[in-house]
């Protein structure tokens, strides 16, 4: 009877093999981390889409009108008006929402939702992440707040039923949960100008505020939900040509934009 030899692979043939699964490897991975990246805007998006659900529940059951949103205000009598945690709008809306998750954008490295800084800020491959910011130019502040951080309140939206609805932020990628931008706002000098310790201090700061929405999220764009209910992706560069209060001037002249967003999509 004749034995038969089993023989095995050869150093030589099996280092062949471990360099073509390398190799393999290499030209799988930038594909899968692409295919990841795309997942996690669509979801960013679903999210978003949600959100402008939510949003739409609230005005519907408290007639057409958003809630008041943060305020802080001193009359002309010396008395101060200033917004509880229930006008907010991670407060507000709590009934209406039963997932945390949706607070975090999943393109974000930080996953716990925290509602005042439903953006935390850590860098993630060179951008800055967090949650979502609310436009701050949606709240139905009480009449007798005329001001709030500067701002004129007149120019707040308050309702959800307005002309030009496609061009109106409700929210969207942000470094800080609400903010109401201006068409004289400068973009952020540096990409990691904007960390969360400055956010503490400047929170309540009067100018800048597109700067918490100029983030560079997702491939040199970030998501925003807008009124008609619709999510779009756009460059940050086009935050400024959306209509963000009533008298937001769309055709502005444009920053000068810094280098690090000079590569983005320029506004039509």
């Amino acid at each position: 009877m004749k034995t038969q030899n089993k023989k095995g692979f050869t150093l030589i043939e099996l280092l062949v093999v471990i360099s073509i699964i390398a190799l393999l490897l290499s030209i799988l991975m930038p594909a899968l981390g692409a295919v990841k990246k795309q997942a996690q805007r669509v979801v960013c998006m679903a999210n978003l889409s949600q959100w402008g659900l939510i949003l739409t529940l609230y005005t519907e059951d408290h007639d057409g009108h958003f809630f008041p949103g943060y305020y802080s205000y001193i009359d002309p009598n010396e008395i101060t008006h200033t917004s509880s945690d229930s006008d907010l709008w991670p407060y507000a809306l709590e009934t209406y929402y039963q997932l945390p998750k949706l607070m975090v954008c999943p393109s974000s490295r930080f996953k716990t939702p925290n509602i005042h800084k439903a953006a935390d800020i850590e860098k993630n491959d060179g951008n800055l992440s967090g949650g979502y910011g609310l436009n701050g130019w949606l709240g139905d502040t009480p009449k007798e707040v005329l001001q709030t951080e500067g701002h004129d309140t007149a120019n707040s939206w308050r309702t959800m039923d307005h002309y030009g609805s496609s061009k109106i932020p409700l929210m969207a990628d942000a470094l800080w949960y609400t903010g109401r931008p201006e068409s004289h706002d400068l973009p952020p000098e540096g990409r990691y100008n904007y960390r969360y310790d400055d956010l503490n201090e400047t929170a309540n700061e009067p100018s800048n505020h597109m700067q918490r929405f100029t983030v560079n999220r997702h491939k040199e764009k970030l998501n925003v939900l807008v009124m008609d209910g619709t999510v779009q992706s756009i460059s940050p560069k086009e935050l400024w040509r959306l209509k963000w209060h009533k008298n937001y001037d769309t055709s502005a002249p444009l920053p000068k934009w810094p280098e690090w967003m000079a590569r983005f999509k320029d506004p039509d």
